[in-house]
């Protein structure tokens, strides 16, 4: 099994399906006992890397790194190279990854990134595999008024919460949500060293009050949508000078 180094990522097609509530493991369909074909974990790899770099980007503000991640990803995506009954699957993603390429906005490319990582995960579920992430940890922690300690925080959370959309883990999703509860930022920390303008110190609350509906929806969807939410947050207060 060749794994990812410290991303602790498995290839995708060479670990064992992660565990998915909706999917019915006494009736697997047609899709989840298809033979991949030579050289597709590789490619799984690949479409893993650049999704994380659209995901990264966004978090960033930095909407220019979007397209080359979301073109590459989109090019890899061609149905003939998978096998038939995959096929179906990879439309959501391809859709997502041309709209996240196309993005004029960081709000309209941080929805993108998140529905990107959802497709991801149904398309996972759908052919019963997927990647193995290591189990969430513990995020960090710092001083309660160490903004840098709480941005790194911040970040431990949604790396988790996108690995939850991609593997449909609750754990995962549960431990990001979590630790964005547990991590609230005071504007006066914030503007400590730096001011900033009201409209990224509300950004602050606003992950926060994101984070405390996170806790409590259960469906994909509209965890997809929270996630979307809290990227556009976070890229809306780092453009914001935070």
């Amino acid at each position: 099994m060749r794994c990812l180094g410290s991303l602790g990522l498995c290839c995708l097609l060479a670990c064992p399906a992660p565990a998915v509530d909706d999917v019915d493991d006494g009736a697997p369909d047609a899709a989840s006992q298809v033979t991949a074909p030579p050289g597709t974990a590789t490619a799984m790899v690949d479409h893993f890397h650049d999704s994380l770099r659209i995901k990264n980007a966004v978090i960033a503000g930095d909407l220019a790194e979007v397209p080359p991640a979301a073109q590459r990803l989109a090019e890899q995506l061609v149905p003939e190279r998978f096998p038939a009954a995959w096929r179906d699957h990879l439309g959501p993603t391809m859709r997502m990854a041309a709209t996240a390429g196309a993005a004029r906005e960081l709000p309209e490319a941080a929805a993108a990134a998140a529905g990107l990582a959802s497709a991801c995960g149904d398309c996972h579920a759908a052919i019963g595999r997927g990647p193995e992430f290591p189990a969430p940890g513990v995020p960090p922690v710092g001083e309660s008024h160490d903004t840098r300690a709480h941005m790194a925080r911040h970040q431990w959370a949604a790396d988790r919460m996108w690995e939850a959309l991609v593997s449909r883990s609750e754990p995962a999703w549960s431990a990001g949500a979590t630790a964005l509860v547990n991590a609230p930022l005071n504007s006066e920390d914030l503007t400590r060293d730096v001011e900033l303008p009201q409209e990224a110190l509300d950004l602050g609350v606003r992950v926060h009050d994101l984070a405390a509906r996170a806790t409590h929806v259960t469906d994909w969807p509209a965890r997809t949508a929270i996630y979307g939410e809290f990227l556009a947050s976070c890229a809306g207060c780092h453009t914001g000078g935070c």
